[in-house]
């Protein structure tokens, strides 16, 4: 394992450009990024996305995309150390609001809480969405969610203990599911 000096100076030679270059696997930037306790679940985590026949393509500087047969799923970042030490954060996709009431439809209440307790995130302009979205939902008003890009209801996790990953999986098959429901209907499912 490299010396945190040795690590510091690698990290600030793997830009934009360089990671453009080489793509790097996700496994080979968490091995240099992560301390043990933060690997060591991640690496799970990312073995149970290869289980679910999903990829990690590289998508910009420390990040990759998860895809399902050409649809993105979520997206994972893996913070370079500078500001913060083991730190990643995952964003997972739902449905665009057009498509909301589709995906929504048959989940259980369980699931459903999830996304209320999520609507409580105010935007915090982490994206092009600012300053969020106002809408109504099970009853309830929100205003100024996070939403993400291109309008597509998001799920934002950072540094997410072993019950959140849970709560991530459920998320990612509900999106991966949906994703087969909206192409089986000959429906862009969105990005």
């Amino acid at each position: 394992m490299r010396s945190k000096i040795e690590t510091s100076k690698y990290i600030h030679e793997y830009d934009y450009k360089k990671q453009k270059t080489i793509k790097p696997a996700i496994e080979v930037l968490a091995e240099q990024l992560m301390e043990d306790n933060a690997k060591k679940d991640f690496f799970t985590f990312v073995d149970y996305i290869k289980q679910q026949k999903m990829t990690l393509p590289w998508f910009v500087t420390n990040s990759y995309n998860i895809i399902y047969k050409g649809c993105k799923i979520a997206q994972i970042y893996i913070y370079d150390g500078k500001d913060i030490q083991n730190c990643w954060r995952i964003k997972i996709n739902t449905a665009s609001k057009d498509t909301f009431d589709i995906l929504l439809n048959g989940l259980s209440d369980e699931v459903t809480g999830l996304f209320s307790e999520n609507f409580n995130k105010k935007c915090t302009a982490c994206n092009n969405c600012a300053p969020g979205e106002t809408f109504d939902f099970a009853g309830k008003h929100y205003e100024n969610v996070c939403n993400g890009s291109n309008g597509v209801r998001i799920f934002l996790y950072r540094n997410p203990n072993s019950d959140q990953i849970e709560e991530i999986k459920k998320l990612i098959n509900i999106r991966k599911d949906f994703c087969i429901k909206m192409k089986s209907m000959g429906i862009n499912p969105g990005t």
